[in-house]
């Protein structure tokens, strides 16, 4: 049974958002504010699931903007991702919700466990919002995860400098450079986070740093979201992605072959 809320307007309109908004916020005056889920680790469970399969080929990755209070739109982006042929796995860019709620969180989980492959979510600014982070380090692990498959290394990386006011090791680059590093395990590397390196939240005395360091170990191409539109820049030799909001109905679409570049697709419904 879903566990979602039959909200009086579709969180598409103004007034539907604050509708949705509204029944969030009573349906939490049931909780602690110190309340924690009780699943945990769905990261790990789902990289776990990825492992015990063969790596596809080619690798395709789903990966899906800010989600918010958009239950429509994610419950629509399921259904595509759902109907898309060779999807391997997907990945939430962050922002997975708006305030940080733990009910917000437990209703969109709802809506994503409707995927028919593996999914983690990357941690977003809003996730953060009112203690939210501790709920997302339970829900979903650690803030910083890297796992391999398939000869490619897949790095999540928490970006999210201005919600600790900017210190030294957000972006931990320290922490990258080593999964970065060369070990025999993996030939590219692909890296998500939530804040793109040329947006005002990402601390900016990191981001030439980590776009040299994205360069010097051979990374082409790595995603965001949080600016709610589809964009690319490239800066230092490196593909910088933006995935739309879910409200723009549009998500983007990995291919990794085993040899050659690796080709993105925005996917529209």
């Amino acid at each position: 049974m879903s566990l979602r809320p039959q909200l009086p307007a579709s969180v598409r309109s103004p007034l539907g958002a604050v509708a949705a908004l509204a029944v969030l916020v009573s349906g939490c005056l049931e909780y602690s504010p110190y309340a924690l889920p009780d699943a945990k680790g769905l990261n790990r469970k789902a990289v776990g699931a990825l492992l015990a399969t063969p790596p596809a080929e080619p690798l395709r990755v789903a990966l899906l903007g800010d989600t918010q209070l958009a239950f429509d739109e994610a419950e629509d982006a399921v259904g595509v991702v759902n109907a898309m042929e060779g999807v391997s796995f997907a990945i939430q860019l962050g922002d997975f919700t708006d305030l940080g709620l733990l009910r917000e969180y437990e209703l969109m989980q709802d809506v994503f466990e409707g995927l028919r492959v593996p999914w983690l979510v990357v941690l977003g600014n809003h996730d953060m919002l009112g203690g939210g982070d501790a709920i997302y380090d339970r829900l979903f692990g650690a803030r910083n995860l890297v796992f391999t498959w398939g000869r490619t290394r897949f790095v999540l990386l928490d970006t999210n400098a201005r919600e600790y006011g900017f210190p030294e090791d957000v972006p931990d680059l320290d922490w990258l450079a080593a999964q970065l590093a060369p070990d025999g395990e993996h030939d590219r590397a692909v890296v998500v986070a939530h804040v793109p390196p040329w947006h005002e939240d990402f601390n900016a005395a990191l981001r030439q740093p980590y776009l040299d360091l994205l360069a010097a170990h051979g990374v082409t191409d790595s995603f965001y979201a949080h600016v709610h539109r589809q964009e690319l820049r490239e800066e230092s030799g490196v593909r910088l992605w933006t995935a739309d909001a879910l409200t723009g109905r549009s998500l983007l679409l990995l291919t990794l072959p085993a040899a050659g570049e690796p080709v993105v697709e925005q996917v529209s419904w």
